[in-house]
């Protein structure tokens, strides 16, 4: 009887946990990765060299991807310009494409230099879903000392307006070997253009990393992270933060 006991106790706690995590999965937006690898299974993002015809699949689909954000002065197609506020009922935030410059097809988005640009973007956005944001007296111990700086910059300009971002190496080489790493517009994705997101024509608000000066002729292993209080970070269950390979010959 007590075994039995046991093994029910067991079950319920396995069950518990399961039910927690599948909600914690449903509640929460899903950080993602432009472009994509031909490979479905692969998240290795390979620049073999700098022969156009072997980079040439990574600017068509980052050209492919940025196609609904491209209209006439270089905003989206959403219809409200937001800054700091969320859009009107019924209107969505434009996204300014031209901030992602350097990160433009004109400039292959780095792909002929060996200077990757990689597009983040939070995607699978639950119903209702909006951001709670990290102030200074609640940032996480994590997160990267400079995302603990800009927090207090914004707290200090009375802002709290951002779902921050950073992307690292996921092992002590992959830090050696990442090099600088810059964000555009900025280490950030707008909190506001999310008050949107139930709309049909909401575009996802993106952010662009750029990969200055990588080691070349070695797999660098990435991990970004989104960080909002209601994005949980777990690496197993892919919450909140990605992985993907990069490798520049």
């Amino acid at each position: 009887m007590r075994t039995t006991n046991h093994v029910a106790a067991l079950l319920f706690v396995y069950l518990s946990w399961t039910s927690a995590c599948q909600s914690r999965i449903k509640n929460s937006p899903v950080l993602e990765f432009r472009p994509l690898p031909k490979e479905s299974d692969s998240t290795l993002v390979w620049i073999q060299g700098r022969s156009e015809e072997l980079y040439q699949h990574w600017i068509d689909s980052l050209t492919h991807f940025l196609e609904p954000y491209f209209s006439i002065g270089g905003w989206g197609s959403s219809d409200h310009k937001c800054s700091d506020e969320p859009p009107p009922k019924g209107s969505v935030c434009a996204v300014k494409v031209r901030d992602f410059w350097p990160c433009s097809p004109e400039n292959r988005f780095g792909y002929d230099r060996g200077e990757p640009c990689i597009f983040l973007r939070l995607g699978d956005i639950p119903k209702g879903w909006r951001p709670e944001l990290y102030n200074s007296s609640n940032v996480p111990k994590e997160m990267p000392d400079f995302l603990k700086n800009l927090v207090r910059e914004e707290e200090q300009k009375g802002k709290h307006s951002k779902v921050w971002v950073s992307c690292d190496g996921d092992y002590p080489a992959d830090k050696e070997y990442i090099g600088p790493v810059t964000y555009y517009p900025g280490p950030a994705f707008p909190a506001y253009h999310f008050h949107a997101a139930d709309n049909t024509e909401f575009l996802n608000p993106l952010v662009a990393v750029k990969f200055e000066r990588a080691s070349r002729g070695v797999i660098i292993n990435v991990v970004c992270t989104a960080w909002a209080t209601n994005i949980p970070r777990d690496a197993k269950e892919k919450l909140g933060t990605l992985n993907f390979e990069l490798s520049i010959d």
